[in-house]
């Protein structure tokens, strides 16, 4: 995956970075996550700058099958414009929406939306960007989705207040 980053501050804008991400592969004998549930990644479905001075963009990832079960969070380092985090999603999970703190004086964080495919229940999971690895700090759990809004188009929506850096759920 390429994605090209330009600075707004020039007029025309002249290209900063040229990021790159090698994407999970479909074919589970070259899977090297170990993480069998990644299917068919197509590209990309969300891009989120966040951080102190929007140090950092994460990338969310959609699936040929319109789902994005079990496909991995990537996010890059703005300053050094490498891939700094590699976000595996837990098993049976889908990402529905994605949020990240701003404040230059607190913590980085990155709230994740997620689904539980077999019970459907939803739970914030809640990550460190300034760690090494993307340490998982928190899980919220917020609740459940009724069978009907399976079959339903439902829509997710996720804020925080950087002041208590608590998400505030919205579906």
């Amino acid at each position: 995956m390429v994605v090209k980053y330009y600075d707004s501050k020039v007029s025309l804008g002249s290209l900063k970075f040229t990021l790159t991400a090698t994407l999970p592969s479909s074919d589970n004998n070259n899977n090297k996550s170990g993480n069998d549930d990644v299917t068919g990644v197509v590209g990309i479905r969300q891009l989120v700058f966040c951080g102190c001075n929007d140090a950092y963009l994460i990338a969310t990832l959609s699936s040929s099958n319109n789902r994005s079960t079990n496909n991995p969070v990537i996010i890059w380092d703005l300053n050094r414009g490498v891939v700094s985090h590699t976000i595996n999603l837990p098993k049976h999970s889908s990402l529905c929406t994605i949020t990240a703190s701003h404040q230059p004086t607190k913590q980085q964080h990155l709230y994740l939306l997620l689904r539980n495919s077999e019970s459907n229940k939803l739970v914030v999971y809640v990550h460190d960007l300034l760690d090494e690895k993307a340490k998982l700090v928190k899980k919220i759990k917020i609740g459940s989705c009724d069978e009907a809004d399976n079959k339903a188009a439902t829509s997710f929506a996720m804020a925080i207040n950087d002041d208590e850096m608590e998400p505030k759920s919205l579906w």
